[in-house]
């Protein structure tokens, strides 16, 4: 479980970084693509507070420049790793009680909110996709097997 985890995180890491390359290189600032790729880590900070019990830094919908995006994506892979690298398969299974953003109480297993945060972030650039592609954008082939072939 865990190493399936780790190359899942790494695959997220390549494909966010191939969307804020291509939005770096070709001076996004479409607000719709630029919202939910803030939004994919603001939902790692939300996340990871849940789990290590802390303050969120950042709001659900808060924006952020491309550049710090890119920032935001190694810390957080780099972040999310090192959790998973610390963790034992037993770990993975532990009960992770947290409110959601409308305050309604949840327990979820660690292992669920992992795949969930990866698979959230799957949902989101293909919303930018759909959107960089109505403005003439090529966007990048992310889907898992081209990170394997990578």
């Amino acid at each position: 479980m865990k190493y399936a985890l780790i190359d899942l995180f790494a695959y997220t890491r390549w494909a966010n970084k191939k969307y804020i390359d291509l939005m770096l290189e070709h001076k996004v600032d479409d607000e719709k693509a630029i919202s939910w790729m803030s939004h994919i880590f603001n939902a790692y900070e939300i996340w990871l507070s849940r789990i290590e019990h802390y303050k969120p830094n950042y709001e659900i919908w808060e924006d952020h420049a491309l550049k710090e995006m890119k920032e935001l994506n190694e810390s957080y892979t780099k972040q999310v790793t090192t959790l998973i690298h610390e963790s034992s398969d037993a770990d993975l299974y532990r009960e992770i009680k947290y409110n959601s953003t409308s305050e309604k109480a949840h327990t979820s297993l660690l292992k669920d909110i992992l795949i969930h945060m990866a698979n959230h972030s799957t949902h989101h650039r293909a919303q930018i996709a759909g959107q960089l592609s109505k403005k003439g954008l090529k966007v990048p082939a992310t889907d898992y097997i081209y990170f394997k072939r990578d």
